[in-house]
């Protein structure tokens, strides 16, 4: 159940997932902050000339309820649910979009962003229980089908080749956050979205986005460098200090698709990209490539800025990122 925290005009205070809050856009009349929206906190700022706030809210909160039904891995009854469960079947230009969408990244990505990773998270999971690390033939059962495409679509039908279940959150929350903004950017101006970290802005002003310092996202003082980003979207990914234990060692909990196994070196990633559902799945497969895979591709698309953060503080971002930063 939604519940609204506060409604306010000065600030937004909450740092997640690597974005700081956003600040307050010239003539921006109204705040709004929501918990639990796609289980995460919903921030959104904006401004009318006509238009009742409340209208422009509950249009962009009804835009979330209706993708999730689509999207959602959690609700049984979702959309992706049930073509799961079938295998086969003709699916809405929404599921259509993002299984086309997600399997062209994996093509770009190399691979480096796979729907079906989750199946090696449990393998390193039932690892972690057992105190003993995966066999080389356990992670290459998985591993093999990871190589291929994952969907064939044909028009409305889409039919799934994947052997094991697939999840699209990388991707589903930045394509709801669009979509939502787009919406509300019919009846409002500069439209600032913010759900757990993945931001869109729609509108002609400059936004100020702050990056917090990997690890840190608990105090509103740890950011370190503000973007100005303007109709454009920003996501993150990775930082946190979680990982699987086994036999006395630490293993990222960051799954590379390509090998089956962790990241050796876990890294911190911040996107800039023209909508939010292009870097939300950059954030997640920049956390799995090599800095230089990362920047290249960043480069490769000419609108995508990259920064890779270490744990050790080392910094590497391509130029387009560093144009955007304050």
């Amino acid at each position: 159940m939604k519940s609204m925290l506060y409604k306010s005009f000065s600030h937004i205070s909450r740092i997640i997932q690597g974005i700081g809050p956003f600040r307050t856009l010239p003539k921006v009349r109204q705040s709004f902050v929501y918990e639990n929206v796609l289980g995460t906190r919903l921030e959104l700022g904006f401004y009318t000339t006509g238009t009742k706030p409340d209208a422009v809210v509950e249009k962009i909160l009804a835009e979330t309820d209706r993708l999730e039904a689509v999207f959602s891995r959690f609700k049984p009854d979702s959309e992706l649910n049930k073509w799961l469960t079938s295998g086969a079947a003709r699916v809405s230009p929404d599921l259509g979009w993002l299984l086309e969408t997600s399997e062209l990244w994996r093509q770009r990505t190399g691979g480096a962003f796979h729907p079906g990773v989750d199946g090696l998270t449990r393998l390193w999971q039932r690892a972690e229980t057992s105190g003993a690390e995966p066999g080389s033939q356990e992670i290459l059962a998985l591993l093999e089908p990871l190589k291929e495409s994952f969907v064939h679509l044909k028009g409305e039908r889409a039919t799934k080749l994947f052997p094991e279940g697939l999840s699209f959150n990388a991707i589903a929350k930045g394509r709801i956050v669009d979509l939502a903004a787009e919406l509300g950017a019919d009846i409002a101006e500069e439209i600032v979205l913010n759900v757990g970290g993945d931001l869109r802005h729609i509108g002609s002003k400059t936004l100020k986005v702050d990056i917090v310092k990997p690890g840190k996202v608990a105090d509103n003082s740890q950011s370190f460098l503000t973007l100005n980003i303007s109709n454009q979207a920003v996501a993150s990914s990775g930082g946190a200090v979680r990982g699987f234990k086994i036999g006395g060692r630490h293993f990222s909990h960051v799954i590379d698709p390509r090998t089956g196994w962790p990241v050796k070196t876990e890294v911190a990633v911040s996107v800039i990209a023209p909508d939010c559902a292009t870097a939300d799945v950059l954030a997640t497969a920049f956390s799995v490539m090599s800095p230089k895979e990362s920047l290249e591709l960043a480069d490769s698309l000419e609108t995508v800025g990259c920064l890779i953060m270490s744990a050790d503080g080392e910094k590497l971002s391509n130029a387009y990122f560093d144009r955007h930063i304050a």
